[in-house]
């Protein structure tokens, strides 16, 4: 996976490049601030020194996209099956009491299966949070889809979802892998400072070529308009 060592790295190298390019174009100038060279020339000088600023942006690009892709990859454990995390003992009782949590589950209005799953989250053993995850993540879907039927109103149909949501998170938060849990929060982490590293890069690049201003000018121009 890539790290947030290289993304660090790929990022210094930006931040060289861009501190030569801004004393490369600072020769371009005379101390009064008047160009040293030809309209032209000095605008194909200045296009040569800004090219390693564009290569070396481009690379964080790629290394950014690579991460994000990466920790993508790696929080698809957050999909993984919560069952999975309980032993032997734990799987028998489950099997046991699906089927009375099921017909529970799917006899209950929403408000009332908040409050027994807010009970089960309470005390419950692992079993029977996994049992009780399963049916209501079930129970949802088929509210959900309820609520898309012609003719039925969703807000009275949905009612009481909000209440039940957050107690399937604690849920599965209760039955996760701990070290599912690292790798979850490890991809959150990358990911978060691989879009950071990408929208700071962009926006320094667009500084540097002029975009930024230029875009400053149509908004002025525009609102001038109106």
């Amino acid at each position: 996976m890539t790290s947030i060592v290289v993304l660090d790295a790929a990022q210094a190298d930006f931040a060289r490049t861009v501190t030569k390019f801004e004393a490369d174009k600072k020769s371009l100038f005379r101390p009064d601030g008047a160009k040293r060279y030809g309209d032209k020339e000095h605008g194909e000088r200045l296009a040569t020194a800004l090219q390693p600023v564009e290569e070396a942006a481009g690379y964080v690009k790629e290394v950014a996209d690579a991460a994000i892709d990466a920790a993508a990859s790696a929080k698809a454990v957050q999909y993984a099956d919560p069952i999975s995390s309980l032993n032997d003992a734990e799987l028998q009782r489950a099997y046991y009491l699906r089927p009375f949590v099921q017909d529970a589950v799917e006899s209950m209005r929403l408000d009332q299966l908040a409050q027994r799953l807010g009970a089960v989250v309470a005390a419950g053993n692992k079993a029977e949070i996994a049992v009780y995850h399963q049916a209501t993540q079930a129970k949802v879907e088929a509210v959900r889809q309820l609520s898309r039927v012609p003719g039925n109103n969703p807000t009275i149909v949905l009612a009481g979802i909000r209440d039940v949501l957050p107690l399937i998170e604690t849920m599965a938060g209760k039955l996760a892998n701990p070290a599912h849990a690292k790798q979850l929060a490890a991809a959150k982490t990358l990911e978060e400072a691989a879009q950071k590293v990408r929208f700071d890069t962009n926006d320094r690049l667009s500084e540097l070529d002029g975009r930024k201003e230029q875009s400053r000018a149509n908004m002025t121009r525009l609102i001038q308009s109106w």
